[in-house]
């Protein structure tokens, strides 16, 4: 048995970390949460604000230029339609600490703001185009 050890180390080894690579994979998705707030504080830390985003929002688009031309917050779009349990893990982790920085440092909830005026944009640019007749 020694000898077969012996021989195949590199085999074992290949086979050992086969067996090995799901544990931290698997670690890996569920501290989704954790991961989220790790990446926010780091962002927050060295001033870099943003959100990041998931389901399918037909204003999206001009509340991310918003965000970004009045305030310099950055929106990243982690999923449209299909999410899982763990890009909302992360994305809410990351935003609860992310929206409480921002709101703070300009005194007033500017996410809200940007989301009520990007709204009434997409409402009245759809109200001013022809649907199918």
């Amino acid at each position: 048995m020694n000898t077969f050890l012996a021989k195949h180390k590199r085999l074992l080894a290949a086979i050992g970390l086969t067996l090995l690579l799901p544990v931290p994979l698997q670690t890996w998705w569920l501290n989704a949460g954790t991961r989220g707030t790790l990446h926010a504080r780091f962002d927050l830390w060295r001033g870099h604000y943003a959100i990041h985003t998931y389901g399918l929002d037909l204003s999206g688009r001009e509340y991310a230029q918003l965000l970004k031309a009045r305030y310099g917050i950055n929106t990243h779009v982690d999923a449209l339609c299909i999410v899982s349990r763990e890009e909302i893990s992360y994305a809410d982790s990351y935003n609860k600490l992310s929206t409480v920085a921002a709101n703070h440092k300009f005194r007033h909830d500017v996410f809200k703001e940007c989301y009520e005026e990007s709204r009434r944009e997409w409402e009245g640019r759809r109200k001013k185009t022809p649907g199918p007749a």
